[in-house]
């Protein structure tokens, strides 16, 4: 008797699935402004994410990681592919804003 075909989409049916994470590099300032790395996986809820992110930071404030490659912002899990190399700054501003753009960021204060 052949066995039957799972789907490979996931079908989208039961409870029971495993949730397919994804293995990634973050980097990280510490808290003496050395530059350490972590692997971490990413499920698909990118708050989740974060938190564990702000929890191994310990930085509370913490409202976005970016590509370690090119400084872009990520802002959801479905952006993220196995293998990327995540950072808690933005590695352009680093650079002294290489791009030209002069960054951005904040309100002016008044």
């Amino acid at each position: 008797m052949p066995k039957p075909k799972k789907p490979k989409d996931g079908g989208g049916g039961g409870g029971g699935e495993k949730e397919k994470k994804k293995r990634v590099v973050l980097s990280y300032e510490d808290g003496d402004g050395e530059v350490k790395k972590k692997l971490m996986l990413v499920g698909s809820n990118f708050e989740e994410f974060l938190d564990a992110v702000r929890e191994l930071t310990g930085d509370d404030d913490l409202q976005a990681v970016y590509t370690q490659d090119d400084g872009a912002e990520v802002d959801d899990a479905d952006l993220i592919e196995p293998g990327d190399k995540l950072c808690t700054y933005n590695p352009a501003e680093r650079a002294g804003g290489a791009d030209g753009s002069g960054g951005g960021g904040g309100g002016g204060g008044g």
